[in-house]
Parts: structure tokens; C-alpha cells; sequence
């Protein structure tokens, strides 16, 4: 009998899990399948590793391209190895930008190539974008809010208590005002740039790594113009920023926030110059190489954790099947994800 996620994957019905029962060398191991979607997520529950051991996602490539991050020539970091300084001619800005490097990279050469990629921009799925915009949007609001508050009360102060009307013409008053204004025209027509991730890839003697830096602070919902917190985006700080390398490596992984919990992993090409950051684009692709070669082992199904308590009552001849009827149609294949 099916077990509580048996209807999931009618397997009994298509006699794949009689045919695993009656040959169970014949479960895909020595079979790689490449997932052509939206991509794999490998931090996914159950694409982790095959029955003997092996890692399940064994390489992750974006096709599209959404994600390639051009990066600029070779920079040379300071003497001292400990700061990196980016020039204004490849930022945005008037003036340019220093970064704070991680100690523990390993870079014999000294150089880096930088870029930023932006999130909105082919990096985050339109899911994602749509949640991310909501949270950074109330986060503004109350900076906004806050902000708006803080230059009444100046006002108040500067206004009351005066016993002729002339406090109006006061140059500090009309300034707060015209603040004010400016600063509740801003709500009306605010745009969410979205977060900027500053990125560096270096060779460390052996090969490519890369790094990408998810705490600098945004503007955006860190502050406002007129508050006393805004940040300055001069600096970058990596000190504490983890390298990562060609996903078939390593098979490193990380992800952008919990708000957005996009995991993300990375391939780098073409002597440094350009970094692919893998996201996937939906949910689709994951769900297919579930499908096709999850594994779940034994007591890590990932079951409703109100089921448990009725698990826990089961007599000693039955048999939890919780993780079979998770497991795809071949667990002992390997992923290769292909957005």
C-alpha cells in the first residue's frame, strides 16, 4: 500500500516501483540526465545524493545566459593585498569605490576582475521579484515614514510657541517644508532599482573563484537622503565573503537572502572575464528531477511534522515507506541542470 506521499508519483500504477523491487541494481545508477527547464535547484530536498553515496546535482549550467556577469579587465589590489580600488570609469558614480578583501582567498597574482550585476536584471525570477519588491517596499516606507516625522517635528519646533505669524517666512522653516515635499514626492513616484551585488573572480594558482557580496548595504531600504543612518556605498566589504568555484567542483551553493531563499551557485568562463551566477527561473525544473531521480534517505523524507506523532505509533513490523514513495523513478541517477 502507498505510503502518505504515494499519490504524488503513481509508481505502482506505472510499475516502477515493482520493476526497482524486482531489479534493485536497475534503480539508474551509472546514468547521467540532463534536466533541460527552468533549472534545478541543488539545495532541493532529496537531490542531494544517490543511494550509494554519490552527490545527485552533479553540475549546474545556465544556457540563457540571464545570469552572465561581464567582468572588467585586471586590477591589481593594493600592496598589502587588503583593499581593492575600483575605478569611477566602471561604476555609475562621480567617483569610484574601494574593496575590502578576505584575507583567506588564496591569490598569488594580486588580481581581480570586477563587475555588478543587478538583481532584477535576468538574475531573480519574476516570482521572486514580486516578493523581494513587496518586503523592500515596506522597509522603505517605514525609512520614509520615519524620516517624514523627524522633519515635522523640527518644524513644529522651529513654529511653535511664536506669538506673530511671520515664523512662517524663516528661511530653516521654508527649508523643512520644501523637504517635506520633496520627500513625499519621492513616495509617489519611487522606483525599486532592486539590489546591486557587487562581484570579483580571481585566480588562486589552481583555478577560477569568484565571490559575490550579499551584505553591502542598498540605499534603497538602508536609508534615506535625509537620514542620519544612510549608508555611503564607497566601500564594499568582502572580508568576511566566501569564495566559490565551477559548481562541478566543489558543488558550492548559497542563497541571496531569506526573503527571496533563491539558491544560487556559479560557473566561471573565458579566462575570468565572465561569471555565470545559476539561478533557476521556476520551480518546474526541480519538480521534474524529482520526479526523475529523487532520493530520499532513510528518515529524511521530509514529512508534515504533524505526521509524525502518528508515525511514532506504528508497531515494529510495519514498514515506513514515507521515503520510498518520495524517491523519483530512478535514485540511483545522477542531475545535470540545464536552464
Amino acid at each position: 500500500m502507498a505510503g502518505l506521499w504515494g499519490g504524488l508519483l503513481p509508481k505502482t500504477e506505472t510499475q516502477a516501483f515493482q520493476f526497482i523491487k524486482a531489479n534493485p541494481n536497475y534503480d539508474g545508477r551509472g546514468v547521467v540526465v540532463g534536466i533541460l527547464d527552468t533549472g534545478v535547484d541543488p539545495a532541493a530536498a532529496g537531490l542531494q545524493q544517490c543511494p550509494d553515496g554519490r552527490p545527485k546535482v552533479i553540475d549546474v549550467v545556465d544556457c540563457s545566459g540571464s545570469g552572465d556577469v561581464h567582468l572588467s579587465e585586471w586590477l591589481a589590489s593594493s600592496n598589502d593585498g587588503k583593499t581593492l580600488e575600483i575605478p569611477a570609469a566602471l561604476l555609475d558614480n562621480k567617483s569610484g569605490k574601494k574593496i575590502i578583501l578576505n584575507k583567506e582567498w588564496k591569490n598569488p597574482s594580486g588580481k581581480y576582475r570586477y563587475a555588478c550585476k543587478k538583481a532584477f536584471e535576468g538574475l531573480f525570477p519574476g516570482r521572486v521579484i514580486r516578493e523581494v519588491k513587496a518586503d523592500r517596499k515596506k522597509k522603505w516606507e517605514k525609512q520614509q515614514n520615519l524620516t517624514e516625522l523627524a522633519l515635522q517635528q523640527q518644524l513644529i519646533a522651529l513654529t511653535s510657541g511664536t506669538a506673530n505669524g511671520d515664523s512662517t517666512d524663516r528661511p530653516e522653516v521654508e527649508e523643512l517644508q520644501a523637504r517635506i515635499q520633496v520627500l513625499r514626492s519621492l513616495g509617489k513616484e519611487h522606483k525599486d532599482p532592486g539590489p546591486v551585488y557587487d562581484c570579483l573572480v580571481w585566480h588562486n594558482g589552481e583555478y577560477y573563484e569568484a565571490a559575490i557580496n550579499l551584505g553591502q548595504q542598498d540605499p534603497y531600504t538602508a536609508g534615506t537622503p535625509d537620514s542620519e543612518t544612510a549608508p555611503t556605498l564607497r566601500d564594499s566589504d568582502f572580508s568576511t565573503v566566501a569564495a566559490m568555484c565551477d559548481f562541478k567542483r566543489k558543488r558550492q551553493h548559497s542563497r541571496f537572502s531569506h526573503v527571496d531563499s533563491l539558491t544560487f551557485a556559479v560557473n566561471i568562463f573565458d579566462n575570468g572575464s565572465i561569471l555565470s551566477v545559476v539561478t533557476d527561473a521556476g520551480a518546474h525544473g526541480t519538480h521534474v528531477a524529482g520526479i526523475v531521480a529523487a532520493y530520499h534517505p532513510p528518515g529524511t523524507s521530509g514529512a508534515n511534522p504533524s505526521s509524525i506523532d502518528n508515525d511514532n505509533k506504528k508497531g515494529e513490523g510495519d514498514k515506513d515507506s514515507s521515503e520510498e514513495d518520495c524517491n523519483g523513478v530512478a535514485p540511483g541517477a545522477q542531475i545535470i541542470s540545464l536552464k
